[in-house]
């Protein structure tokens, strides 16, 4: 009889026990679910988030190519200028000097069509990043001509005296013969004609 009462005690509380055992374990589950859920959630969001800004930035990128081929010069440079301002951050480096070279090239454009001398210094800046990132042989990432192009093209419509003229035909004079600048050879050629018919009075 004691063994009865013992072993029914002993089921009743070993039940009771796996009861509370199960209501805690499944009030952790939902804890840890609903935790999990919104920590997911906010990942997910954030990385969504940060490929939707990538994707704009890309797109505003090529769309101030496409406004500079259109001599749609202010857009081109309000464009760029957005991509940079929401994306300079996650953009891989390539993008951002990418960018940022053609934005100086734009400002250079602008420039010829309507004196905005205030700009030189900035455009300078934003065209040197490519100009000193070229590599001909390190990383093909950085095998970018273009970037030369750009350099050299600010520097020369932002000459202001006969010194930084003869400075700039020497400078691509010594770009010229180079193999690895072969295929911008005639646009350096352009910026030298350019520089050279420059009328300075100083």
């Amino acid at each position: 009889m004691e063994y009865e009462i013992l072993r029914d005690v002993l089921i009743i509380v070993v039940s009771v026990i796996a009861v509370v055992s199960a209501v805690i374990g499944g009030i952790i589950f939902f804890l840890l679910r609903s935790s999990l859920t919104r920590d997911v959630a906010t990942e997910v969001n954030k990385r969504v988030d940060i490929e939707c800004r990538k994707l704009r930035a890309i797109s505003d990128i090529q769309l101030g190519v496409t406004y500079w081929i259109q001599n749609s010069y202010d857009r081109a440079i309000e464009v760029t200028q957005r991509a940079l301002e929401d994306a300079e951050d996650i953009l891989d480096e390539t993008k951002v000097i990418f960018a940022k070279s053609n934005l100086g090239y734009y400002y250079a454009e602008k420039h010829k069509q309507e004196p905005i001398w205030h700009i030189k210094e900035e455009a300078m800046k934003l065209v040197k990043l490519g100009y000193e990132k070229y590599s001909p042989v390190i990383d093909d990432r950085f095998q970018q001509p273009d970037w030369i192009d750009n350099y050299v093209f600010v520097k020369a419509v932002f000459v202001q005296t006969s010194k930084e003229r003869d400075d700039v035909v020497q400078f691509i004079d010594s770009l010229l013969p180079r193999k690895d600048l072969k295929s911008i050879k005639s646009c350096l050629g352009d910026s030298k004609k350019y520089v050279s018919e420059l009328r300075l009075t100083s």
